[in-house]
């Protein structure tokens, strides 16, 4: 009953406290840190492969698509300044095509306000936020 050594082992039944994982040992102190580096490592991996598999949309010369892009970007005037009035359409009303959507547009927005109306903001955003939303739900 040492306690096992510094990883654990050694414990099991010889009453001295164990230091096996999960049992309040040794061990148990260092697992955290090590599973906590290994999650980082693996949801960092996450998002630089969805950065890898979008990044060609990131880097060619991209355009709106046909479907809605126009209304929600380029004649959406709400989103082109901010206002307060623009900014009580994003939250009182804000469906411009049929969705209520007051988080996008706030994000829309401010994208706009910032970078201009442009194909190529939208998407790296979009794809920034997906790999963000990637390293969460592995670190989750």
């Amino acid at each position: 009953g040492d306690g096992g050594g510094v990883r654990g082992g050694g414990g099991s039944g010889d009453g001295g406290g164990g230091g096996g994982v999960g049992d309040g040992g040794d061990g148990d102190r260092y697992r955290p840190a090590s599973m906590a580096s290994g999650l980082t490592v693996g949801a960092v991996a996450a998002a630089a492969c969805t950065l890898l598999a979008f990044s060609r949309c990131m880097l060619e010369d991209v355009h709106f698509t046909n479907f809605d892009d126009d209304r929600n970007y380029e004649l959406n005037i709400y989103l082109h300044s901010f206002s307060l009035e623009n900014l009580a359409w994003v939250f009182r009303d804000g469906t411009l095509i049929g969705v209520y959507e007051p988080t996008s547009n706030l994000l829309k927005m401010a994208l706009m306000i910032v970078c201009g109306v442009s194909p190529r903001t939208i998407v790296t955003a979009n794809v920034l936020l997906h790999a963000a939303v990637v390293m969460g739900a592995v670190l989750v």
